[in-house]
């Protein structure tokens, strides 16, 4: 395996412009703004809830998933 390259002076604008879209984003996200955009989101789904088919015969899940949800709810019980 050989030596990894140098970043190139764009790909280094690039990570340097990407790192502060994020710290803008971290910032933007407050309990507030999330609390907003949850009430937005709640408001949405129940505005198109009268177009949404209701499911009667719902499948059992596998039994991979049915292990998978045994293991998190005994991991939230244990945690409580």
């Amino acid at each position: 395996m050989g030596l990894i390259a140098e970043e190139s002076e764009k790909t280094r604008r690039a990570r340097k412009k990407l790192m502060e879209r994020l710290k803008t984003v971290d910032k933007k996200m407050t309990p507030q703004a999330l609390k907003q955009k949850r009430e937005a989101v709640a408001k949405q789904l129940e505005r198109h809830a009268i177009g949404r088919v209701q499911v009667q015969d719902l499948a059992q899940p596998s039994r991979s998933i049915q292990k998978i949800i045994e293991e998190l709810t005994t991991q939230f019980k244990g945690k409580k």
